[in-house]
């Protein structure tokens, strides 16, 4: 009697496990891999207020602990993986193939199998809009001699834009005044200057995103050598060539801005004179 007494408390003081909610605007996912004859899942939410025996039985593992299983060499690179990755109010996006394969999807597989070539894609996408957002300025900086009020917006146009990116993706607090006047600003401001000079625009941010993307995915695949050495490696990952990922990206900057310095500068003038002559 004592022991069923003791059964009923622990169980009427026993918690339903709670998973982490998904916050709009971030996505859960679901990695399941097919290994020989067993089969395993790994999700990126785990469940919360969980005792460790229930845990293990009635749910799945965290993706770090497929990382573990890899570097364990539980796990080859041909094992048969599909990605489902869910965001609330969307579609869910599904992709089937190799774990080798499916291990872009995710930063930590990545750097098990190609670390140098994360680095260098992520420099690609930090140099495509840096080099935007400065063009954008440096083309403010020109347009406010004849335009006050217009190259002033060009100006802040990238500085909204920044300080929205450490807020959203660096997760730096930013006062919420100065966040959503930032949000309310950008498409207005963008709406404002494409009104105005739209051709300009267009101009300065594709040859931003031309001139600054080969020399940021150059920058990432330094960076990407330099901590390779620092990362844990997949047992069954191949060897990348990071002086090949340096030299590609240099090469082409090189060409882009010799390019960009005899050919298209020229038409810069034209179109400044064109802005100065309609305003």
């Amino acid at each position: 009697m004592e022991e069923l007494q003791k059964d009923h408390e622990s169980s009427s003081n026993h918690k339903e496990p709670s998973i982490n909610p998904v916050t709009p605007g971030e996505s859960s996912m679901t990695i399941t891999v097919n290994s020989g004859s067993a089969t395993y899942r790994y999700y990126n939410q785990i469940p919360t207020n969980v005792a460790p025996q229930i845990a293990d039985s009635a749910f799945e593992k965290p993706i770090t602990e497929l990382c573990e299983d890899i570097l364990q060499k539980n796990i080859p690179k041909d094992s048969e993986t599909t990605i489902e990755r869910k965001q609330i109010n969307q579609k869910p996006f599904i992709k089937q193939g190799t774990l080798f394969k499916c291990s872009s999807f995710h930063s930590l597989l990545t750097d098990l199998y190609t670390p140098i070539r994360r680095y260098s894609m992520t420099g690609l996408k930090y140099g495509i809009l840096f080099g935007i957002l400065l063009h954008i300025a440096i083309l403010g900086c020109i347009v406010i001699n004849n335009n006050g009020t217009l190259g002033f917006f060009m100006v802040a146009l990238p500085i909204c834009i920044v300080i929205i990116w450490l807020n959203l993706a660096l997760k730096i607090a930013i006062p919420s005044l100065i966040n959503s006047l930032c949000m309310f600003a950008v498409p207005i401001i963008t709406m404002y200057i494409s009104f105005n000079i739209f051709p300009q625009l267009l101009g300065g941010c594709c040859s931003g995103a031309l001139l600054w993307c080969m020399p940021g995915m150059t920058i990432g695949a330094i960076v990407g050598n330099v901590r390779k050495s620092k990362l844990p490696r997949a047992f069954d990952a191949q060897e990348e060539n990071g002086i090949l990922y340096i030299l590609i990206p240099l090469v082409l900057s090189i060409t882009i801005w010799i390019v960009f310095r005899l050919i298209i500068i020229h038409y810069l003038p034209a179109l400044l004179s064109n802005q100065t002559s309609n305003s």
